[in-house]
């Protein structure tokens, strides 16, 4: 029986991708585990899959990711690969998330305020914090100065691109000066 808000998956799942707490891969779509394996992931409003990882915006507005983590891509604050979700922000959750994007190794997730904040690979400056330093927790668009007004965003191979209130388009990361 599918549940309101679960979030299934299918296909392969070497890394964990699946977040069903197994590395068994599944032609057809399974239940997401809970954080740290337990039950399954309820009260999901989207999801987006990456390069060999996935995330999801929950309910109350925060986010769980899962896969490979070799980048920070999941934003627990560690590199470590994970085969259920875990809590993005680590001990201090990322609150206020309404949308969230995977890129190859890099996630952005859109808040409440208009701004966003990435993690994970920034060799490119795809996380957008003025820097090319990895990040494993989030990190504010824009740097010291955030980025506001954005209303959509979008994460690609090694790059981010965001559109605003003002219908500008603006991309930060590779190939994109």
């Amino acid at each position: 029986r599918l549940v309101y808000g679960q979030a299934r998956c299918r296909c392969r799942n070497d890394l964990g991708q699946l977040g069903t707490n197994t590395t068994t891969p599944s032609p057809r779509p399974v239940t997401v585990s809970g954080v740290c394996g337990s039950g399954s992931l309820t009260k999901v409003l989207q999801l987006s899959a990456g390069g060999s990882h996935t995330c999801a915006v929950m309910t109350n507005l925060t986010a769980r990711c899962w896969g490979l983590n070799n980048n920070g891509q999941l934003g627990d604050g560690t590199s470590t690969t994970r085969l259920s979700p875990v809590v993005v922000g680590g001990a201090t959750p990322l609150t206020g998330v309404v949308q969230i994007t995977a890129g190859q190794g890099h996630t952005c997730a859109l808040l409440t305020s208009g701004e966003a904040r990435c993690w994970g690979a920034n060799g490119s400056g795809a996380v957008g914090d003025g820097t090319t330093s990895q990040r494993r927790l989030p990190a504010t668009v824009g740097g010291s100065t955030p980025l506001g007004g954005i209303q959509e965003i979008s994460a690609g191979a090694a790059f981010t691109c965001a559109v605003l209130t003002s219908s500008e388009g603006r991309c930060w990361g590779a190939a994109t000066r």
